[in-house]
């Protein structure tokens, strides 16, 4: 793999051309290019498992070895954004925003080409998304005035009734409660509490006679 080295703004940043075709950048000489520590950024970016970096042995202009660094170009971007520019030095803290700034215009441009026309699809699908959510919090609202209707002062004797069977049977409350509301449709209605209750009662009675004979019961079955 050969190693190229390009001008940028004044400085140099070497790049490797790797077996693939893709370019790689060298991670140290980004780094003097934009004053900030070298074996910090290395650190940083070999504890972090998003991104790809390694070591690339290159050959340079005269035919000489050298392993260097590397982050792949297209990780570039990310890495310069997860430097935060409180965390270096004053004085180097304009050029590493204002590459943090070209970052951003460059993403906008490849992903927004026509400007504000290439944001209607976007926001389409918050509003679709936020619908959704809004109809889920609606039916939890639901079923929260529901239960308190049908539970009442009810309430923690049937939670413990539920909470006793799923034990019994081996499976979860919500299942337990769905069974209920099967047998007695007591979603409909606002007072079947000793319905509720005689049901889970009978549910358990069966639930600990199988267990105390070494079996697990099933919720619509005898055994």
């Amino acid at each position: 793999m050969k190693q190229v080295k390009m001008p940028f703004d004044g400085k140099v940043i070497e790049t490797v051309t790797g077996e693939d075709g893709k370019p790689w950048i060298s991670v140290r000489s980004v780094c003097q290019a934009i004053g900030i520590d070298v074996e910090n950024q290395r650190r940083k970016l070999q504890a972090d498992e998003r991104f790809m970096c390694g070591a690339i042995t290159a050959h340079d202009a005269i035919g000489r070895s050298q392993e260097m660094f590397c982050i792949p170009l297209e990780q570039l971007n990310g890495w310069l954004f997860s430097i935060q520019p409180g965390r270096v030095r004053e004085d180097i803290r304009p050029n590493l925003i204002r590459y943090q700034r070209e970052c951003f215009e460059v993403l906008y441009n490849h992903f927004m080409p026509n400007g504000v026309q290439d944001l209607q699809p976007l926001m389409d699908s918050i509003t679709s998304l936020n619908q959704k959510f809004d109809t889920m919090h609606e039916e939890v609202r639901n079923f929260g005035s529901i239960a308190a209707a049908i539970f009442g002062d009810d309430k923690d004797e049937i939670e413990s009734l539920i909470l006793q069977v799923a034990k019994a049977y081996n499976v979860s409350g919500s299942e337990v409660w769905q069974y209920i509301q099967e047998r007695g449709n007591v979603a409909s209605y606002k007072r079947q509490n000793k319905v509720i209750m005689n049901e889970l009662r009978i549910l358990l009675d069966r639930g600990l006679r199988n267990l105390s004979e070494g079996k697990v019961g099933n919720l619509y079955g005898r055994n």
